[in-house]
């Protein structure tokens, strides 16, 4: 092992031993990033503002961290909480499997921000972005990488290629048929009701390049507009179950 490796090693290990100490005598609730901390955190103190004594909230920084939360944390009681991503019904039921008596929350949408587009909240809070939303939905749904075109199968494929350039052959990866998917599902997302289209789309891209500027240049600037929002959005599946066992 390299000194550059040890030197990793022992601040990723300094960092859980904090955490763990800091977390002495609460449940720890581990989530991805600091934005599920931040969303997360609000929700609970508008619950219990006392939740702090009761519960910590943990930023693991990767799914896969999250998912080892039971090693991190083996002397706490413990909940883990990650995006959906492009889980299917039957991972999240592998890994909830998998997990054991760990309780395993998953976002019903790709992450934690689709909670802040369902149309029926953007409607009665901030009636211009559920508007620019719709008027966007179906390039959003279309949206699965910056650099692919997906206006079409074709173009898909061919952009595709560019992506992976010399990847693709050594993979022996057959993207006209991977393109044909793509649209398939496309059409699938597309022929459901409207507000769980939403569930599928990458809600903190969405988030980061609409929501949060439009209510930046509309109402100003806040420290966090995902945590103004986090203060009114109520509880919203998964939160409910995780709300209710978490601080019953």
């Amino acid at each position: 092992m390299s000194q550059l490796s040890r030197e990793i090693e022992a601040t990723r290990d300094s960092y859980w031993e904090r955490e763990r100490q800091a977390a002495r005598n609460t449940t720890v609730l581990l989530v991805e990033g600091d934005d599920d901390k931040a969303v997360i955190e609000e929700i609970l103190r508008r619950r219990r503002a006392t939740f702090p004594s009761q519960v910590s909230v943990v930023v693991a920084g990767s799914r896969k961290n999250v998912l080892a939360g039971a090693r991190l944390f083996p002397r706490h009681a413990i909940h883990l909480l990650v995006d959906g991503d492009t889980w299917t019904d039957h991972d999240v039921h592998e890994q909830r499997q998998q997990q054991g008596q760990t309780p395993l929350h998953v976002t019903s949408g790709w992450c934690i921000e689709n909670i802040f587009l369902a149309p029926a909240f953007l409607t009665g809070y901030a009636t211009e972005i559920a508007e620019r939303l719709e008027h966007e939905r179906e390039t959003w749904v279309r949206a699965p990488h910056p650099s692919l075109d997906v206006s079409s199968a074709d173009r898909l494929a061919r952009s595709l290629t560019d992506l992976l350039k010399g990847d693709a052959a050594e993979a022996d990866l057959h993207i006209d048929s991977l393109a044909d998917s793509f649209e398939d599902r496309v059409s699938e997302i597309l022929a459901l009701p409207v507000p769980e289209q939403w569930q599928h789309v990458h809600g903190k891209r969405v988030f980061d390049q609409i929501v949060a500027p439009m209510l930046v240049a509309s109402r100003g600037a806040r420290v966090s507009w995902r945590v103004a929002l986090a203060g009114l959005i109520g509880r919203p599946p998964p939160l409910d179950v995780l709300l209710a066992q978490l601080l019953p």
